[in-house]
């Protein structure tokens, strides 16, 4: 499973869900799979725990959002070697990395 994180609005991350899944690949987005009176928290440490993969479709807007740090350190911290590449970085606009820790 893939885990798609929020771009801040775009429909980026959701158009790149849509082709993963055309092509047969299951992908977790808040957007699609987190209803109303879920617990969002439980839903995203489920995400992480389970994703082969994290996509963050990097914007100014998710860089500055207040759950965007906390999503993709969640991912780098289950590969803290990066040797299983769970943290994919997609930048969709020119923005300040900031904190990146060279991803």
């Amino acid at each position: 499973m893939l885990r798609l994180l929020r771009s801040g609005g775009s429909g980026m991350a959701e158009w790149i869900a849509w082709i993963l899944e055309e092509d047969g690949q299951p992908v977790l987005v808040q957007a699609w799979d987190f209803v109303p009176g879920t617990n969002w928290i439980q839903n995203m440490q489920a995400g992480t725990r389970d994703a082969a993969r994290t996509i963050a479709v990097m914007s100014g807007d998710y860089l500055k959002s207040v759950y965007g740090g906390a999503e993709w350190q969640a991912a780098c911290a289950s590969d803290v070697q990066r040797s299983s590449r769970k943290l994919l970085t997609v930048r969709m606009a020119e923005c300040d990395r900031g904190c990146w820790p060279g991803w």
